[in-house]
């Protein structure tokens, strides 16, 4: 197909084509314009730069931007490798609408479950700084060994998390609380599945 066609071709598809000549000038498109890119698309044989130097060139700034490899039968040797640097779909020549239609519907599902995954990490993230910083927190597993901390638990117990993970939760027992009632507090989260949470 040739280039002119192949580019009537993507823009069926896309509203916003770029295009290089060669492997660096591809490069360079993509860091000059990265932000607003969602798919690339490269063949593996370039001049002045392959794509496989491409493609690991991105990875290397950029780990989630969808990458296709438009690809002869030929060169399917080359396939473990580019797997290995973080492919997303394969194009063999000639073209067929139906064939990438399929190719870019399954990488639009996996450019947008990365931006929602992105977004819950974002939210969790954002939820973990106002409970760290309005709570006292701490997790243990079932025998009662300490598995997390947050940095209220720290400075209300006065130790590093370093001294509480791994260690049983009666570490940080006031010397005045009786035992027994460490003991019914331990069973009220271990057994009865409750929530103890303290708030300043």
């Amino acid at each position: 197909m040739p280039k002119r066609v192949r580019y009537i071709f993507f823009q069926n598809f896309f509203d916003h084509i770029l295009t290089a000549q060669d492997g660096k000038e591809g490069f360079h498109l993509y860091l000059n314009h990265h932000a607003h890119l969602d798919v690339i698309i490269t063949t593996l044989s370039l001049p002045l730069m392959t794509g496989i130097e491409v493609i690991e060139k991105i990875r290397q700034h950029n780990s989630d931007v969808a990458i296709i490899v438009l690809s002869e039968l030929h060169e399917t040797h080359l396939f473990p490798q580019t797997v290995t640097i973080g492919v997303d779909g394969y194009l063999f020549k000639p073209l067929s609408l139906a064939q990438f239609a399929t190719t870019l519907q399954k990488i639009l599902d996996t450019i947008i479950l990365r931006r929602e995954n992105r977004q819950k990490t974002l939210l969790l993230e954002q939820y973990k700084q106002v409970t760290n910083a309005s709570s006292i927190i701490s997790k243990t597993d079932a025998k009662g060994r300490i598995t997390y901390v947050n940095e209220q638990f720290c400075r209300i117990s006065g130790y590093e998390e370093k001294e509480l993970l791994g260690k049983n939760h009666n570490i940080i027992r006031h010397p005045d609380m009786p035992q027994s009632a460490f003991e019914e507090l331990w069973h009220t989260i271990k057994t009865e599945k409750k929530n103890l949470a303290g708030h300043r």
